[in-house]
């Protein structure tokens, strides 16, 4: 058994000398490869293998980059101002929705293209940045940096009253957090 494929991953065996089945992905191919020892059941293999799927799933996210497209200057203008359109119609709403649920209003709003946040909220100002990219993004997505940002106005940091906040508001942003957390920011 010199691989298995599971869910259209490729994970290539080698038995070697080892007391214990070991488990890696390589960037920045996302080659996963398990080293077994020698005299260990294919069944137990495969058993260990189905265990880590969730495992190996998260780390080729993390090293598997797809190519962007390569556009031209003039393309890319069209797209992001296409995305900046489509981010017009929908985040007003979404504004409206959200500061009503959470009890906070911002002076305003902006969409700009970031390199490394997916928004950013002045609570000073209570002026929120919206990424441009969330537009290639699901609604689900683009609502909980809304969410996010919005929240800020209650509390600035991160910590646990934050969290409580987003728990309150939006009970299942931690898989809205993870989605983008696996998804590359363009730069």
């Amino acid at each position: 058994m010199p691989h298995i494929i599971l869910d259209d991953i490729v994970i290539n065996i080698e038995r070697k000398k080892v007391k214990n089945l070991r488990l890696a992905v390589y960037a920045p191919e996302g080659r996963v490869r398990v080293a077994a020892p020698m005299r260990m059941s294919d069944k137990i293999i495969q058993a260990f293998i189905i265990s880590k799927m969730p495992w190996i799933k998260k780390h080729l996210a993390k090293v598997v980059r797809v190519p962007q497209e390569v556009l031209t200057p003039e393309a890319q203008r069209v797209m992001d101002k296409s995305n900046r359109a489509k981010l017009n119609l929908i985040i007003p709403d979404l504004m409206q929705k959200w500061q009503e649920i959470i009890g906070v209003e911002v002076a305003e709003y902006k969409i700009k293209k970031m390199k490394t946040r997916w928004g950013t909220c002045n609570t000073r100002d209570r002026r929120i940045w919206i990424n441009l990219e969330l537009a290639k993004k699901s609604l689900n997505c683009l609502e909980y940096i809304i969410v996010h940002e919005l929240v800020h106005l209650l509390e600035r940091s991160h910590n646990a009253r934050f969290k409580s906040f987003m728990d309150k508001f939006m009970p299942q942003w931690r898989s809205y957090k993870a989605e983008l957390k696996c998804a590359v920011l363009s730069s």
